[in-house]
């Protein structure tokens, strides 16, 4: 999953860059609080993975 990055520079560029990309990418959004969208639909995130300066991250997540 695409997340916005947490280190200040990439996240800004991710931010500047998002519309452009949103609309040549078939609407795949950069800056996008993934893990915060996941938590808030009720589930708990077990076992997450930063990737890629933190663009990109795996795990798990558990209804709860």
């Amino acid at each position: 999953m695409t997340v916005r990055a947490s280190g200040e520079w990439l996240g800004a560029f991710q931010d500047a860059i998002d519309p452009a990309w949103t609309r040549t990418m078939a609407g795949c959004h950069l800056n996008r609080d993934t893990a915060g969208t996941i938590r808030h639909a009720g589930f708990r995130l077990d076992k997450i993975a930063r990737g890629l300066k933190g663009i990109f991250i795996r795990g798990t997540a558990v209804a709860g």
